[in-house]
């Protein structure tokens, strides 16, 4: 069984496919083409379900394999890509699965639809938005520093923010998500389901997907970065930590 989720930013694509994982009678497949360098649905399901496995660059025939094995499959289709690309070269009927706000209609997401989802209320128009990603895995954030860049980044001071979602690796070991989307109200901060890591850098995903209008990008990287720990700070942070909890 394959599965394919597309809709508007913030609509709730992610949301359904974990929710889909809990359901599935066994392990799912997922794969989010065109998000690679910057994976951050995928490491935030792998944190939500170990009931998933993660398929970046899994050859085709493999996945083939899988599926003939009963293995349901599930593709993400982000707002970068058209619907009719159709990502894969799977030769496998797809259950083609739209996440639309209520009162959306007739979109082109109805028409290339299956099925249709009523998901969040609020979501962003794709139409004239510009995504920018970053990739931050290897990088400690200052909490009090960060609380302050995303303030800015949601409030406009880095041009006008519809979406936007990061992972971020703390001092302390922690990781927290960081969701926010135009119209609900306070971004969601949560913290993922991740082994703390107190030596050296962090391997975990982290980094942040920012979608709107006559973004600032070099002014929201530049901001970010500073943001970012030195190996000095960080080993001040982890020797701290250790003493206290020695």
């Amino acid at each position: 069984m394959m599965i394919v989720v597309a809709g508007p930013p913030g609509s709730g694509k992610t949301t359904w496919i974990s929710e889909f994982i809990a359901q599935a009678p066994r392990e799912v497949l997922y794969l989010a083409p065109g998000t690679e360098g910057v994976p951050l649905d995928a490491a935030y399901l792998s944190c939500q379900s170990d009931r998933i496995q993660v398929a970046m660059d899994r050859d085709p025939q493999d996945i083939s394999a899988q599926l003939a094995q009963g293995t349901p499959v599930c593709i993400e289709v982000g707002v970068h890509l058209e619907l009719t690309q159709e990502r894969s070269n799977l030769q496998t009927p797809m259950h083609r699965v739209a996440v639309v706000p209520e009162g959306l209609q007739d979109t082109e997401w109805h028409a290339w639809a299956d099925r249709v989802v009523v998901g969040n209320p609020q979501s962003t128009p794709i139409a004239n938005v510009e995504i920018w990603r970053a990739m931050l895995t290897g990088q400690v954030v200052d909490p009090p520093s960060l609380d302050v860049f995303w303030y800015e980044l949601v409030e406009g001071a880095y041009g006008e923010v519809k979406r936007a979602k990061g992972i971020f690796n703390q001092p302390d070991g922690s990781v927290f998500y960081f969701d926010f989307l135009f119209g609900r109200g306070e971004s969601e901060i949560s913290q993922l389901h991740e082994a703390r890591r107190l030596a050296g850098r962090p391997e975990f995903v982290s980094g942040i997907e920012a979608i709107g209008v006559g973004l600032n990008t070099t002014a929201i990287a530049q901001t970010l970065q500073e943001c970012c720990l030195s190996d000095t700070a960080i080993a001040h942070y982890q020797d701290q930590l250790a003493a206290m909890e020695a």
